[in-house]
């Protein structure tokens, strides 16, 4: 499930930075050689959890903040509480964290995982 939430995470940060969903999915479906139908499904998958489905709702919120979290602590924008917590965390920090992964895993690192992981086994 991770590589297919950081791909959904992908799709939800565009989202956040004005693309609509169809348009967000498109763009990372091309560049992760997949179709919108998978990324629907693996968005539809993800959002049967609670924590998921706040894992992509920070992940919308880090796309429409991307520069100002990146630049500065989330606490510097202005009525960051307002934007809710889960489980004791506010939302605006996991959106934070987000925003300082979406560096650390390339496109390409995320094809190259999602083939890996969708490879039959030859243990079987």
């Amino acid at each position: 499930m991770g590589w297919r939430l950081e791909a959904v995470r992908q799709v939800r940060l565009l989202m956040g930075q004005g693309y609509r969903r169809f348009a967000a999915q498109h763009e990372i479906a091309t560049q992760l050689g997949r179709t919108i139908d998978e990324m629907q499904e693996w968005e539809r998958d993800l959002l049967r959890s609670p924590d998921y489905e706040n894992d992509l709702l920070c992940s919308e919120l880090a796309g429409e903040f991307l520069e100002r979290l990146v630049a500065g602590h989330y606490t510097n924008i202005p009525q960051y509480k307002s934007f809710g917590s889960y489980k004791g965390v506010y939302n605006f920090e996991r959106a934070a964290n987000i925003a300082k992964a979406r560096r650390q895993n390339s496109m390409t690192e995320i094809r190259t995982a999602l083939k890996m992981s969708s490879r039959p086994s030859l243990l079987k």
